[in-house]
């Protein structure tokens, strides 16, 4: 059984998953150590004419595991986890390239540090020199996050320590170990298609008592957004029903009250300037998944109240 595998969700033909599968497959990480999941959240035709042909191409070895819908990105994760057995698991986006070494320091870093929940690199954009995040943080208190290090120009020296403990990160490449994930419960599937699953499943770490860490020495590079595409209403609405269930979900350090005076200077200021009726939209949309994200709140408060 491989120690460590690699789960990519993917369903689109927008994106460069040759490339992605490529830098999976030439890791530093002698190849019997770790297997690679694909998870084609698309039909049987797209597995057919767009996945096979790739997969023949770069390594006939990879695994190819067939939703039965489209499970979204957390979907898609919890379907590969739960169809493999390594203890060590990384989820990757299909629009990313992997560092050739970061799966080889990922599980180092994992196996010397018990207390590790989740494991993250730096990433850059992939058509240019700038950072996309070296971490998340969480600015103000109605769940807009900044990604650390956006937009700056990268540099070699930007970090003096090999590692660095986080907040919270972002999900397009990042691990953990899978008694983690069982404890906290995985990626949520209320934010179906994708986004704030991630941050949730940081949140929850810190909560129990586990570490969020950067390797700062691996750099792999993303293109961003090319299922949704990042300036459509499609993305804006799933980014901000995902906010909202969010906020539901989860209790911060923050009061209501901060989060309410938060979320109506936002929306006086500039924030939902340029997307109201997204941003209504995706509020609307949330509706229906509004109690099941109040009852899992209340599951995960007495999971953590009873100290696993």
């Amino acid at each position: 059984m491989p120690e460590l595998s690699i789960i990519v969700p993917t369903c689109s033909r927008q994106v460069p998953l040759e490339q992605c599968l490529r830098s999976l497959v030439h890791q530093s990480l002698s190849r019997e150590r770790y297997e690679i999941v694909l998870v084609n959240n698309g039909d049987k035709e797209h597995a057919r004419l767009f996945i096979a042909p790739i997969v023949q191409a770069v390594d006939p070895g990879i695994r190819v595991l067939q939703a039965p819908k489209n499970l979204g990105y957390a979907g898609g994760c919890r379907y590969g986890v739960d169809n493999t057995d390594s203890e060590y698991i990384i989820f990757h986006n299909d629009d990313a390239i992997a560092d050739p070494a970061w799966l080889a320091l990922a599980l180092s870093e994992f196996k010397k540090t018990p207390d590790l929940g989740a494991l993250v690199c730096r990433v850059v954009d992939a058509t240019g020199p700038r950072i996309q995040h070296e971490g998340v943080t969480q600015v103000v208190p109605n769940a807009l996050f900044w990604q650390t290090g956006w937009g700056e120009i990268d540099s070699p020296k930007r970090f003096e320590e090999p590692r660095v403990d986080l907040e919270f990160f972002g999900g397009c490449i990042w691990g953990t170990t899978r008694s983690v994930w069982e404890k906290v419960g995985g990626l949520g599937n209320l934010y179906h298609p994708g986004y704030y699953e991630d941050t949730e499943f940081g949140l929850r770490c810190r909560q129990l008592g586990y570490r969020i860490r950067l390797l700062t020495q691996v750099t792999c590079s993303h293109y961003g957004s090319l299922t949704l595409g990042s300036a459509s209403n499609a993305y804006w609405i799933a980014f901000h029903r995902s906010r909202l269930l969010f906020l539901l979900r989860n209790r911060t350090v923050f009061r209501n009250k901060e989060i309410l005076r938060a979320e109506w200077r936002w929306w006086m200021d500039i924030g939902a300037d340029s997307h109201p009726f997204t941003c209504l939209l995706g509020w609307i949309t949330a509706i229906p998944r509004i109690p099941r994200a109040l009852m899992d709140r209340r599951q995960f408060k007495k999971k953590c109240l009873q100290g696993l």
